[in-house]
């Protein structure tokens, strides 16, 4: 058995982790939030901007991460999409920093393209920080693909194959993976797959397998080249819908959602058996909103923040029973209606950070918070065991490689360049 002390495990190795709000001069104030679909997280980060909706039917606010303050302000960069249309998803695409996708209401994905210097602060012949440059809000499209399968309320890019996205539709009943610049669908998973809408897309980590979760109560696994359902099993018995997010450094399936009496819980999943059920079930007491779940891959922690509530709970997953390995919990007062983690690549090594939210929250009429987590260790010396490689966010391929059955393997950079 593991010895505990005072409800820790002794091989815990990040027990002391902790968290900490950024100053508010590093934050962003009069954030003034719109909507995408109730299921789905209303902000996205990349390594270069943040993205939420705003309160202008149809508009994107798409804002620079290293240019805090007001965000309503004259020069406010949105893209807005033709005629209001309304959107219920977006994402960044991992291989360009620059591009968007926009699930819309009418069944079209809009893909735009984020001009370079969007939003910035000009520097000054002195130094001093000037006015932000100034950019029209976007209207025109980069590239418009007409899916035919009505509203669309998912959208994922795939992790390693550039310019590929899989999206599904407000019944759950048509999942397509398209190639953007073809503007073509290349594969759908097969009719019927899902009873219910999709709530949840998580790619493993060479993105050959896709984890669903629906509004059928079940998690799915599909292999999308092969056109086949790998497995399912019934994931929380509330038909409220869950959340998957895909382990791989355990190649497990966390899943989130809730119990018949409506409380929160976490189970977690082999993907290779499935029907043996989960194999480890954690209770987070009862509550009406979604649990958001985040995974450091590189040291094996998860964040766990519910959607309305002020407090991350972090834990340590380790490989042996219990699974699931509670730290510290990182109490706030401020609700928070999303979270973002950034890119690994983007954490202070010489600070020992090891995470880094953009929280966004109603309070104090609209604000995004960078919340970093981090691990006491001395800071003079660089700590490899903190910083595994990390991906390069290039493209390991294209759409037409993936799609002829490569196996795709990102490149890596070593995190130690960042502590010279």
């Amino acid at each position: 058995s593991i010895e505990k002390m005072a409800g820790i495990r002794k091989d815990q190795r990040f027990r002391n982790l902790f968290g900490k709000n950024e100053q508010p001069r590093n934050c962003w104030s009069s954030v003034r939030i719109g909507s995408v679909s109730p299921d789905n997280i209303p902000i996205q980060a990349n390594r270069v901007f943040y993205a939420v909706p705003w309160h202008v039917k149809g508009s994107l606010c798409v804002i620079p991460i290293n240019t805090p303050g007001a965000v309503d302000r004259d020069d406010i960069p949105l893209i807005h999409q033709e005629d209001d249309t309304p959107f219920n998803d977006f994402a960044f695409n991992p291989s360009d920093d620059h591009m968007v996708a926009l699930a819309s209401n009418d069944g079209n994905i809009n893909i735009y393209k984020i001009p370079e210097g969007w939003g910035t602060i000009e520097t000054l012949e002195n130094g001093e920080r000037g006015n932000p440059r100034h950019f029209n809000s976007i209207f025109q499209v980069e590239k418009r693909i007409e899916t035919g399968s009505g509203r669309l309320t998912n959208i994922q890019f795939h992790p390693l194959a550039a310019e590929l996205v899989v999206t599904a539709n407000s019944t759950g009943k048509e999942v397509k993976f398209w190639d953007i610049t073809q503007g073509e669908a290349k594969l759908e998973l097969p009719a019927g797959s899902h009873k219910g809408a999709v709530t949840t897309m998580s790619w493993n980590k060479d993105g050959s397998l896709l984890c669903t979760e629906s509004k059928d109560k079940e998690i799915h696994i599909f292999d999308p080249r092969q056109q086949t359902e790998v497995g399912h099993v019934v994931s929380h018995p509330s038909p409220k819908g869950g959340r998957s997010i895909w382990i791989n450094k355990y190649d497990w399936i966390l899943s989130t959602g809730f119990a018949k009496d409506s409380s929160r819980e976490a189970s977690i999943f082999d993907p290779k058996m499935l029907g043996k059920g989960p194999l480890e079930t954690l209770q987070m007491g009862v509550s009406s909103s979604y649990v958001m779940s985040f995974v450091d891959e590189a040291i094996g922690v998860l964040y766990l923040a519910g959607k309305g509530d002020g407090n991350i709970r972090v834990f340590e997953l380790l490989n042996n029973k219990p699974l699931l390995n509670e730290g510290i919990e990182f109490k706030s007062s401020q609700p928070q209606a999303g979270l973002a983690l950034l890119p690994r690549s983007e954490v202070d090594v010489k600070e020992c950070e090891v995470a880094k939210f953009l929280k966004l929250t109603p309070a104090g009429g609209g604000q995004v918070i960078p919340i970093s987590f981090f691990v006491p260790r001395v800071k003079s010396q660089y700590q490899p065991d903190l910083y595994t490689e990390q991906w390069d966010s290039r493209p390991a391929g294209s759409a037409d490689d993936w799609l002829g059955g490569a196996s795709l393997r990102g490149n890596t950079v070593d995190m130690a360049a960042k502590f010279k």
